[in-house]
């Protein structure tokens, strides 16, 4: 009989090393893969907007990127890795972090802008990010007009996010917001981390 063994992409590093030399060793299968395309219309997602079924930085841009920005991941617990570069970046004063998150986490200690709205209303807040970007001009149109399709839908769909509206929705004062949203739009270069849990509302 053959087996396989499926990890849950919420482990460790070293949790996930072990399993497959578990798998390896003990089972005697080479059959080893993570739950990360459970839901494959995320992949399909990613892929339809970035060209790529995955991320598109990798550790080492994240590290030396100008700003990160973080929305509801505790990357520590989940992906310490990658944290640690960050949090290096950040104690060298290289890099601003902004943290959305409704949670405390060792990253919000780190932070520069801590955004801490009402549970399940991040997304919000970055819509109202995104709104203040768009407003104050503060996208690069060359940037835009060369590599993005459907840059004015986009615009058109974010009516709804005035930064009255988006305080009262998620208690983050509209000072912050607008805080948040140049800091990350004035930066050189920036980077956004997200738990998989944002794709799924």
């Amino acid at each position: 009989a053959e087996f396989a063994l499926v990890a849950s992409p919420r482990n460790t590093n070293e949790e996930l090393y072990l399993a497959q030399k578990f798998a390896r060793l003990a089972m005697d299968s080479n059959n080893v893969d993570v739950a990360s395309y459970d839901r494959p219309g995320i992949m399909e997602g990613l892929h339809d907007v970035f060209g790529y079924y995955a991320g598109t930085a990798n550790i080492q841009d994240t590290g030396r990127s100008a700003c990160v920005l973080v929305v509801s991941a505790n990357a520590t617990e989940e992906q310490n890795v990658l944290a640690v570069p960050i949090k290096q970046a950040v104690r060298a004063g290289t890099q601003q972090l902004i943290v959305i998150d409704a949670r405390e986490t060792e990253l919000t200690r780190f932070a520069h802008v801590w955004l801490r709205p009402y549970p399940g209303t991040d997304l919000a807040v970055v819509g109202g990010m995104l709104k203040v970007i768009v407003d104050e001009g503060l996208v690069d149109r060359d940037y835009v007009a060369e590599r993005c399709e459907g840059y004015d839908e986009m615009a058109a769909s974010l009516a709804p996010f005035t930064l009255d509206a988006v305080e009262r929705e998620t208690g983050i004062p509209a000072a912050r917001i607008r805080e948040a949203a140049r800091t990350y739009a004035e930066a050189a270069t920036a980077t956004t981390i997200y738990a998989r849990d944002n794709t799924w509302r």
